[in-house]
């Protein structure tokens, strides 16, 4: 397919034309493919996105090549890796789906899902009853509303659940937008009545979504989370991850107080939503699917909260904890991190001895700190009050003089959290973006955002040469 010339662009190879030839005489024999005569262009420019005469498609590939990472046709009738009784790349590859329409934009994902069909050995089993209502169901909702359509009555579903979450419309305006939209529907498409119908369309497909507001008290979390999770009990407990059924439950909590959202990231038994009995349409054999958490990425404030030790204070640094260097400024009153960083810098770099530059007439030849192991750090932890156990007001003793703990966070349940090296990301951007606002603001003198004031200037003059 791409050793299409000759060296030195010296003409087509043979092997070339014979397999173009060979293309359009398949193409042509598979009737469902075709649409008055003509078939996709799969060559370089037109990605399958142009409906031409076959003669026509042959001159582009002759001329362009193939598109890119094409070795499987699914828009062109290839039968692929045979998936049984649950024909899933038909139903997404076919004549006038989304998929199917867009190849060039969804490339990537196409090539995904085709890798999920390449076959293994092993028993085979039928699909069990939920993965085959599912895929009855899927088939169902994802057929073009018409031919060549780009929607389905899925991808309309999603859409209008998500116009209603992302702009804060009132079910009552988003049925009388389904209303206009069925007015003007002279071809009468079967679209759907109203919210109600395309909420219930996307819950079948066990997409559904529940909206809480969370209370300010610990407690009150806690009941939505009894609520929604009746069989388990409100206290934390070790789960176990191997061949049992057990994992993490990755709530998302919009806008909820910091002193109560780690009650919805609490590790606890799977419910059967987040672990069930799966079908596997690769392998045709049923499975148990499970869930875990690795690590997260957040800006430093939410760092410090997953952490569980704060970001805030003189104690912020996570690394340094009680052996940071920072100090409180004389004339600012702030706290400041200035030439806390010279430490991890190598023992003969030229910036340790400078005296000017830096704090003025110091030099700094200490050892760098070395950051503690998950197991250093557990063991600190191990007795803190945990999430649940009291208010999260209340502070530990020696929080912000000795220690910045404020409590054992729940990750800590999960039972491989502390053999994790890397349980805590940050996000550069946000930490960008900061640096660079306050950056910007001084330097262009921004009223009541800039750092230039008088008492920065004393400090200045206090601190530096």
């Amino acid at each position: 397919m791409y050793n299409r010339i000759y060296p030195n662009r010296s003409g087509l190879r043979e092997e070339f034309i014979e397999g173009v030839s060979e293309l359009m005489a398949k193409t042509k024999t598979l009737h469902e493919f075709l649409s008055e005569g003509v078939i996709r262009c799969p060559c370089r420019k037109c990605k399958c996105g142009k409906l031409l005469q076959p003669d026509v498609v042959k001159v582009h590939l002759y001329k362009k090549g193939f598109m890119e990472n094409y070795y499987v046709w699914t828009i062109h009738g290839e039968d692929v890796a045979s998936v049984g009784n649950v024909d899933f790349q038909k139903k997404i590859d076919s004549e006038g789906s989304p998929l199917a329409e867009n190849n060039a934009e969804n490339s990537r994902f196409s090539e995904m899902v085709r890798d999920a069909f390449v076959m293994h050995s092993g028993a085979q089993s039928e699909p069990n009853d939920d993965a085959r209502r599912f895929y009855e169901q899927l088939e169902e909702a994802s057929r073009p509303l018409y031919k060549g359509s780009m929607h389905s009555k899925l991808s309309v579903a999603v859409r209008l659940l998500s116009i209603k979450s992302d702009s804060s419309i009132f079910q009552a305006g988003i049925d009388s937008i389904i209303g206009l939209m069925n007015e003007l529907n002279p071809n009468k498409i079967d679209l759907h009545k109203d919210f109600n119908t395309a909420k219930k369309l996307v819950s079948k497909l066990g997409l559904s979504s529940e909206r809480i507001d969370c209370c300010e008290k610990d407690g009150e979390a806690w009941k939505h989370f009894d609520r929604l999770f009746p069989n388990f009990a409100s206290e934390p407990r070790n789960i176990r991850l191997g061949l049992c059924a057990d994992g993490f439950i990755p709530f998302s909590v919009s806008a909820a107080p910091y002193s109560c959202w780690p009650v919805f990231v609490t590790p606890y038994n799977l419910p059967p939503e987040l672990c069930v009995e799966t079908y596997d349409i690769s392998t045709k054999q049923n499975f148990r699917l499970h869930a875990a958490l690795m690590r997260t990425i957040n800006d430093f404030p939410a760092y410090g909260i997953l952490y569980g030790w704060s970001t805030a204070g003189k104690l912020a640094c996570p690394t340094c904890m009680e052996e940071t260097k920072a100090f409180t400024l004389k004339h600012g009153g702030k706290n400041t991190w200035f030439d806390c960083h010279r430490r991890f810098l190598p023992m003969d770099h030229e910036f340790r001895r400078n005296t000017s530059a830096f704090m003025k007439n110091q030099t700094d030849f200490e050892e760098p700190l070395s950051p503690l192991s998950p197991e250093e750090i557990w063991n600190r932890v191990r007795f803190l009050p945990k999430v649940t156990e009291s208010p999260m007001s209340n502070k530990i003793p020696g929080y912000g003089v000795t220690h910045n703990w404020t409590k054992q966070r729940i990750f800590w349940e999960l039972p491989y959290w502390r053999h994790n090296l890397l349980q805590h990301n940050l996000d550069v951007m946000h930490i960008e973006k900061n640096f660079f606002d306050n950056l910007f603001n001084t330097i262009m003198d921004v009223n009541n955002k800039t750092k230039d004031n008088l008492k920065a200037r004393m400090d200045l003059k206090e601190y530096c040469r």
